[in-house]
Formats: structure tokens, sequence, C-alpha cells
């Protein structure tokens, strides 16, 4: 339950912050991961998946462990 002190602090930041968020911007991305010589086949495989998860988007470590037919480690 919040306390007098949290609720106070909220409901005086509440109205300071923006009323909208910034627009989305498109943020250049790295080139992908040169992995041919780093990491075993499993990581570079998890490495190669992971960089398709667009940006702004999620997915959890069971997801991709159930792409690569594999469990959470």
């Amino acid at each position: 339950m919040p306390t007098t002190t949290t609720t106070t602090l909220a409901k005086t930041a509440l109205p300071k912050l923006p009323s909208k968020l910034p627009p989305k911007t498109s943020l250049p991305l790295p080139p992908p991961l040169q992995t041919s010589s780093r990491g075993t086949p499993f990581e570079r495989a998890v490495w190669a998946l992971t960089y398709q998860i667009p940006p702004g988007s999620f997915s959890t470590y069971a997801l991709l462990a159930a792409h690569l037919k594999s469990s959470p480690r």
C-alpha cells in the first residue's frame, strides 16, 4: 500500500510529466553481429534470433527457446 509520502510525490510529479510521449524516432541500428568466429553454434543462433526482434518489440526467453527448440537456461 502506498505511503502518504509516495502518494504526495506522485501527485506532485504527475502534472510535470509531458502530456504525450515524444514521437517515435528511428534510430540507426548497428550492422548484424559478426559471429562467425565467436560463440557456440547455439549462441550464434540465439544472437541471430535476437537481432530479428524489431525495434520497440519484445520477446521472452521462453519464446526464443521454443523457436530454437530448446528451453530457457
